[in-house]
């Protein structure tokens, strides 16, 4: 958890508002809403980070938050832990009355903090139409054509009675997840001469919309290693997060050698990455197979299953 705290925490200094705090006098029927998350749930409790941007009601034009008595373009954010608040970060406060909330979760990864994880955030600032904001993919480097994985995002969009309503609500997955291991054929090793392996999903969309979580645009390409086991048995990747994708998008998979030479093997996979999907593609021998498995206070809906075959040649 301290490792959860450190990552969102440097997350939050980079997560940048366009207007300085306004400085009307402070309505007299404020109040923090952190009391109002109280919790029932039938499905995983949810543990992460968690933002709510408060919008007028009956619109998505934003409306900021109160910090020190002040109307603040800075959004409300907590840790949480198992559906509950562990820290508030910026506690919620607002004047009673009813607004639309935004909420985005960021999901404490199930295998590790994995920190090639990045995405792009939409621009805060009062009056605002976040109708028209997105998440969007990042490139390793500027100008690059290869885009990063991202983080494992959950969100939901309601309408919340603030004073009167519980306001902790079941996120949404706005993401899918794949992971690619690759197994040496029985009672052999991944050749020593083997330097570095890359995979590759294509068709991959650059944004999600801040409000909606559709994506769009299914142009871009993650890329992400695989890591060679110490007995060089396997090499795999972790479970990385992804944007959705078109139907069938491409997988390629490239095998660098050290003297120089790539090997590499592309096929569209039988299954679309949707959001909430999971997807783990097993290479084995000349075949690579495929499946899909599912993964109170705050809740997230779990992972759907799919399975998937598909035959390999040999990288020759």
């Amino acid at each position: 958890m301290k490792k959860l705290i450190f990552l969102f925490l440097t997350f939050l200094a980079f997560v940048g508002c366009s207007d300085d705090e306004q400085k009307e006098d402070a309505p007299s029927n404020l109040i923090d809403l952190s009391s109002y998350m109280r919790i029932s749930s039938n499905n995983s409790p949810f543990s992460g980070y968690l933002e709510i941007t408060p919008c007028v009601s009956n619109s998505y034009v934003y409306y900021g938050n109160y910090i020190n008595e002040k109307q603040s373009p800075f959004f409300a954010a907590y840790l949480i832990n198992n559906g509950n608040i562990l820290s508030s970060i910026r506690p919620l406060v607002l004047p009673i009355g009813a607004y639309d909330l935004v909420y985005w979760g960021f999901v404490i990864p199930e295998d590790t903090l994995h920190l090639q994880a990045a995405v792009s955030s939409p621009s805060y600032s009062i009056g605002s139409d976040m109708a028209n904001e997105s998440w969007s993919l990042r490139p390793y480097k500027t100008g690059d054509t290869l885009y990063r994985p991202v983080y494992d995002l959950a969100h939901c969009a309601k309408e919340v009675e603030i004073g009167t309503e519980n306001i902790a609500v079941p996120l949404e997955r706005a993401v899918a997840a794949i992971q690619v291991i690759l197994n040496a054929p029985s009672g052999e090793t991944l050749h020593t001469d083997i330097d570095t392996i890359f995979a590759y999903i294509g068709d991959i969309a650059n944004e999600i919309n801040f409000i909606t979580a559709e994506p769009t645009d299914f142009t871009k390409t993650i890329g992400f290693s695989l890591s060679m086991a110490a007995d060089r048995q396997s090499a795999s990747s972790f479970i990385m997060k992804t944007f959705p994708s078109a139907p069938n998008p491409l997988f390629t998979l490239r095998v660098y050698l050290k003297n120089g030479e790539i090997k590499e093997y592309s096929q569209r996979l039988s299954n679309q990455l949707l959001a909430n999907s999971k997807i783990s593609l097993t290479l084995e021998g000349n075949v690579i197979f495929s499946e899909t498995t599912s993964s109170s206070g705050f809740e997230i809906n779990n992972w759907q299953e799919e399975n998937e075959q598909i035959d390999l040649p040999p990288l020759e």
